[in-house]
């Protein structure tokens, strides 16, 4: 284009010198500068600047908005004539999660109103007004449960609307809860203790620590919790954000814990393909952009939820799998730990509801040839095109 044709740099132009001519720009410096802040500028008062021009941009985002509430509905239908029975078995075993969790609330209260005096209102390390020992470690246990409950509905949402990347980066986050809670239940350096979970509560504030830049809190029974805990574990427990899980790792005295130490103490190294699977769809790295590329579209790239049957039964699977694995571990620890063994069995649909849905993705993965050792491809896809 001319730039002697462009509207817009008319504008910009127009506006620098108008800065000029009131003395309000001095050197070619500040009018280059200004130049290029007038673009911003002119677009964000575009109504008054640019009437014409905001009244035709109205009117086409109106009328993409329809198109887009259309198209989702499109989506969603595509998707439920495959996947109706599956997503509804989906929504059936979050339910029974969340019985589970139900059942792991009742075995808690049961056993405040049972434990000594001692174990319910035992001191995070020993610091008046804070909650240590087992309350901090069932509180900790069901909390970490009651969110794989939410993010497990958060991707059923995303999947059934065609956002599959969306839902990846959401596993991976259930992915890591699971994980942790694994870890905390299985690797407590004394069978049924909790210093693991005292550590992980700790670390929460260390994470406030440094997001604040301070040197405190500004809370007095958090600032004295970091100083006891740097007293009894030293300096070593706040160079890393993992370092709390050093006691439970098969390296307690590396420097620098990661999530890798947290995933091999567990055997959960052995699921890493899909955690590298979710980091692609979370990071913005160049690869995901250039693979998104449609030269036979219309428009170069999508901006809508797209139908990708093979990454939908793909992550289904996996979210089941995730999910009935952290469920059946915190609850068993819970059950267990608070002596309330029978509460356990409120929970008594969580085998069969999470086994049936992971059947019915599976038969479906099996017809697109899902592998379940890979990133699924996006073999059926749709877009705005």
């Amino acid at each position: 284009m001319d730039p002697e044709e462009s509207h817009l740099l008319f504008m910009m132009t127009k506006h620098v010198n108008g800065k000029i001519m009131r003395g309000e720009i001095s050197s070619r410096e500040e009018a280059e500068e200004e130049l290029v802040n007038s673009h911003t500028e002119i677009l964000q008062n575009a109504p008054t600047t640019l009437p014409e021009w905001h009244t035709l941009a109205n009117k086409e985002t109106d009328s993409i908005r329809t198109d887009r509430k259309k198209y989702a509905h499109k989506v969603e239908r595509n998707l439920l004539k495959r996947y109706a029975f599956a997503f509804e078995a989906l929504e059936k075993a979050i339910a029974s999660a969340e019985l589970a969790n139900r059942a792991m609330n009742f075995a808690f209260k049961l056993w405040l109103r049972q434990a000594s005096d001692e174990e319910v209102s035992h001191k995070l390390l020993d610091v008046e007004e804070s909650v240590g020992g087992y309350p901090a470690k069932f509180l900790l246990l069901i909390g970490m449960h009651a969110r794989m409950v939410v993010i497990s509905s958060e991707i059923a949402l995303l999947l059934k609307n065609g956002f599959t990347d969306g839902s990846l980066s959401r596993m991976r986050t259930l992915y890591e809860l699971v994980v942790k809670a694994f870890f905390l239940c299985h690797q407590e350096p004394t069978p049924g203790g909790y210093e693991l979970a005292e550590r992980y509560c700790v670390s929460s504030l260390v994470e406030h620590l440094k997001e604040s830049g301070e040197n405190g809190l500004n809370d007095e029974v958090a600032d004295q919790v970091l100083l006891e805990a740097r007293k009894r574990w030293g300096d070593e427990f706040f160079r890393s954000e993992n370092n709390w899980a050093a006691p439970g790792t098969r390296n307690p005295q590396a420097k620098r814990i990661t999530f890798k130490d947290i995933e091999e103490a567990v055997d959960g190294d052995r699921f890493r393909h899909i955690y590298v699977t979710c980091n692609a769809a979370v990071h913005a790295g160049a690869a995901a952009i250039i693979s998104a590329l449609n030269e036979n579209s219309t428009y170069l790239y999508n901006n809508r939820a797209s139908i990708n049957l093979a990454a939908t039964s793909y992550i289904g699977s996996a979210v089941i799998f995730f999910l009935q694995m952290g469920s059946v571990e915190v609850l068993q620890r819970v059950t267990i730990d608070t002596k309330e063994w029978d509460c356990a069995l409120m929970a008594a649909s969580l085998f069969p509801d999470m086994d049936a849905a992971a059947k019915i993705f599976h038969n479906q993965g099996d017809k697109f040839g899902v592998s379940y050792s890979g990133r699924p491809e996006n073999e059926d896809s749709e877009g705005d095109g």
